[in-house]
């Protein structure tokens, strides 16, 4: 899913953006996933429909510490699309 950044963003406004975040304690990447789209784009998707596109462990990239695991899902969507102006 992406999104239009809001005009008032102090970083980046209008810009276009990937659905993004973190999982919270308890959650696997999945669940993760479907909450982070569920909260910015307010879509639910369903959690069969859903297949890991690739996975990468991240160190240390330009100077910056990660340490995390990056996941990039893909999931079906059949619903509407709300375009607001």
């Amino acid at each position: 899913m992406i999104s239009q950044r809001s005009s008032n963003r102090p970083t980046h406004p209008l810009m276009w953006e990937c659905v993004g975040g973190s999982v919270v304690k308890g959650e696997d990447s999945r669940e993760g996933a479907l909450r982070e789209a569920k909260e910015e784009v307010g879509v639910d998707l369903l959690p069969e429909e859903g297949q890991v596109l690739f996975s990468k462990t991240r160190k240390i990239i330009d100077g910056k510490i990660f340490n995390d695991i990056m996941d990039v899902w893909l999931f079906a969507y059949d619903g509407d699309i709300r375009i607001l102006l």
